[in-house]
């Protein structure tokens, strides 16, 4: 039987995850924040659009042809579930990830962590160094399996929909831990599910007519008010951390917008903590928000300048 390769990582082992196929596992505890990965990307690629570029099956041959024996191979390891005639092309349509709206990358490793609704690591592409950096966003287990979520942020819906979206876009039938509930454990996940979606759409609604603006006003207070709701309702549910992290940046923008700087500040300290955990301390994420939080007074002060910044911002969660 032939040996498994060996993750860049003593943190982390690739093993027989059951249905799944192999997947990554914590070969120790890991605590909030830790970088567990970060990969150069092996193969890259332009899109146009939703679509690679008509040049990306001799680009993808051209560069792998250019990788060493162990590279190639570590390539060839990966699943392919696309019906193309080119194998590498396939490794690269099932397993590459969008780094910009015009460019696809294949990360040999980051991509052999499995999906989960309820995901306990995020990955985030760190456009300084161009790799991609795997994060752990809760405490894992030595011997637990390491996920990621493979859906849009924003969706949360029912198992039906969740599982709708990963059959058309990767081809799998999701059975993790929020997808295997059943009875009144599943009957009340939909339930709230269901609440969390209403409660969206309900915002979102209020965000296309939200004028942008630093000033107190009736909808500005039932948004706000619609968003902590939603919030207190998120973090008792199975949820990816980006997708309350989401909720609180509309949290922080209301309010400012309000007027009211004290909140605006607790909660940019609140979305630093958050970030550092998902994206790490020194990602520029994490520092746009110290230095958000480092300005928010003076902004406050000079209402001029802050009504000209909050008119780019978007309340679409």
């Amino acid at each position: 039987m032939t040996s498994l390769p060996r993750p860049p990582s003593a943190l982390l082992s690739l093993e027989d995850c059951g249905n799944k196929g192999l997947g990554l596992v914590a070969t120790s505890e890991l605590l909030p924040g830790r970088l567990l990965l970060s990969e150069a990307a092996i193969l890259r690629v332009t899109v146009m659009g939703d679509q690679l570029s008509p040049g990306a099956p001799k680009d993808v041959s051209r560069q792998f042809s250019s990788l060493d024996t162990d590279e190639r191979a570590t390539v060839m390891s990966l699943a392919n579930y696309d019906d193309v005639s080119c194998d590498i092309l396939g490794i690269f349509k099932t397993n590459a990830m969008n780094i910009s709206p015009s460019e696809a990358a294949l990360y040999p490793w980051v991509c052999r962590a499995n999906h989960s609704c309820d995901p306990n690591c995020n990955y985030y592409h760190n456009s300084k160094t161009g790799h991609q950096d795997l994060y752990c966003t809760r405490v894992i287990r030595a011997g637990e399996e390491v996920t990621v979520s493979y859906l849009p942020d924003n969706e949360i819906g029912r198992r039906e929909t969740r599982r709708r979206h990963l059959m058309d876009s990767h081809r799998f039938l999701c059975e993790c831990s929020v997808c295997s509930m059943t009875g009144a454990q599943l009957e009340e996940d939909e339930r709230q599910r269901d609440q969390c979606v209403r409660g969206i759409a309900e915002l979102n609604k209020m965000a296309e007519t939200l004028q942008l603006s630093i000033e107190d006003c009736p909808k500005k207070r039932k948004y706000k008010q619609g968003c902590l709701d939603l919030l207190r309702q998120l973090e008792d549910m199975a949820v990816p951390l980006p997708t309350v992290y989401n909720v609180k940046v509309c949290l922080f923008s209301i309010f400012i917008m309000l007027g009211d700087s004290l909140n605006g500040v607790i909660w940019a300290q609140e979305l630093i903590r958050i970030s550092n955990v998902m994206s790490g301390e020194l990602s520029e994420v994490t520092q746009g928000w110290r230095d958000t939080c480092d300005v928010v007074t003076q902004y406050t002060e000079d209402i001029t300048a802050l009504e000209e910044t909050v008119k780019d911002w978007s309340m679409i969660i």
